[in-house]
C-alpha cells in the first residue's frame, strides 16, 4: 500500500494526500489480578492500531520484529526494517475517532497468528443502554447506540499523541468523528464536546489540526450494521423505514431490499430526512468562528455559544 502511495507521486514526495487511521483510546482493562499484563496488552493494542501505519509513512519504520515477538519499536532487531523511499509520503495524518475501549490480555489472541493485535476489547460489560445501570460499564461516562462508550476526552489525548510522536510539521485532519444516536438525543453536545477537546489540542497543546469531518452528513448504509436504526450517524436523519404507498406518501413498511430502495428512487420517491440538533449545532459553531476569525479557526465564543444552547458531555 505504501509503495504503490509513493509510486503514485512519481518521486515528488508530495502527493497531495494521506491516509486515515481508525484509531482508539484504549487503556488497559481494570483488574487488580491481571492489572500488568492488561496494560501491556494496552499498550500493544494503541501501537498496532494507532502507530504502526504511521511510522510506516512518515518515517519508513516497517516494524515485522514487533509482529512476531510483541517487541514494540526494538530498532536493533535486524527485523525492525527502516525503508528511505517510505518516508514522509503522506500530506497530513487523518483520525477517525469514535470511543474509548478497555483491552484486556487475552491468553489465546497471544498464542494465535493474530498476536500483534495486543489483547481484546473488553464488551461483555458494555450493555447498550443508558437507562440500565447494571448493563454500563463501570468506568462509562455515556455509551452510543452501538454500545461503544464516548469519552471526548480520549480525542485529546491522540492529538497530544500525534504531536509527541510525529510533531507538527504535518498537520491532522479528523477524518472521522460521530456519534450513533438514533433519537438525537446526545448530537449536539457530543459535537460541543469533541470539538471543544480540538481547541483545548491546538490552543494548549499546540497541536496542528487543518480540519473536522463529521461522519456522517446523512444517515446511511454502514458497513458491519447496515441500516440498522441503532447505526444512524447522521446530521440529517433519513427514514429508511418507509416504502412508498399508493398515495404518494410513505407506508412504514421496511425497505428490506436493494430492489426496492432503487425501485423507489426510480419513481421519483424519496426518503424522509430531517435536520438533526447535532447539525443545528456544528452550524452554530461553523457560523460563529468565521464571523469572529477570518482565518476560519475555532473560536472560543463559538464552542461557548454551542455549550449554552446545547450543552456538552
Amino acid at each position: 500500500m505504501i509503495e504503490v502511495f509513493a509510486a503514485s507521486q512519481n518521486g515528488s514526495g508530495s502527493g497531495g494526500g494521506g491516509g486515515a487511521i481508525n484509531t482508539s483510546y484504549s487503556p488497559p482493562s481494570w483488574d487488580k489480578m491481571s492489572i500488568d499484563v492488561n496494560t501491556d496488552a494496552a499498550r500493544n493494542f494503541a501501537y498496532f492500531v494507532n502507530d504502526y501505519f504511521v511510522n510506516a509513512v512518515i518515517k519508513g519504520e516497517e516494524d515485522l520484529n514487533y509482529l512476531e515477538t510483541l517487541q514494540r519499536h526494538n530498532k536493533n532487531s535486524p527485523n525492525f526494517i527502516l525503508h528511505n523511499d517510505w518516508k514522509n509520503k503522506t500530506d497530513f495524518i487523518g483520525i477517525d475517532y469514535y470511543r474509548r475501549v478497555h483491552v484486556q490480555y487475552n491468553r489465546a489472541l497471544e498464542s494465535s497468528p493474530l498476536k500483534f493485535l495486543g489483547g481484546v476489547i473488553v464488551e461483555n460489560s458494555l450493555g447498550t443502554d443508558n437507562n440500565n445501570d447494571d448493563e454500563k460499564r463501570p468506568h462509562a461516562q455515556l455509551l452510543n447506540d452501538l454500545g461503544w462508550e464516548v469519552f471526548p476526552e480520549g480525542l485529546y489525548n491522540l492529538l497530544m499523541h500525534v504531536k509527541e510522536n510525529w510533531g507538527t510539521a504535518i498537520p491532522i485532519l479528523i477524518t472521522e468523528n460521530g456519534i450513533a444516536d438514533r433519537y438525537d438525543r446526545y448530537r449536539a453536545p457530543f459535537i460541543v464536546a469533541h470539538i471543544q477537546q480540538i481547541k483545548i489540542a491546538i490552543d494548549s497543546g499546540k497541536a496542528n489540526v487543518i480540519g473536522y469531518l463529521h461522519w456522517s452528513f446523512v444517515d446511511n448504509y454502514e458497513w458491519l450494521e447496515g441500516y440498522r436504526p441503532e447505526a444512524k450517524f447522521g446530521l440529517f436523519t433519513v427514514d429508511f423505514c418507509m416504502n412508498k404507498g399508493t398515495n404518494g406518501s410513505y407506508d412504514g413498511s421496511s425497505i428490506n431490499s436493494s430492489n426496492n430502495y432503487n425501485n423507489d428512487l426510480t419513481n421519483g420517491s424519496y426518503l424522509s430526512r430531517q435536520k438533526t440538533k447535532g447539525a443545528e449545532a456544528l452550524e452554530l459553531i461553523i457560523k460563529e468562528s468565521f464571523y469572529q476569525r477570518k482565518d476560519g479557526k475555532i473560536s472560543n465564543a463559538a464552542i461557548s455559544s454551542a455549550r449554552q444552547r446545547f450543552g456538552t458531555l
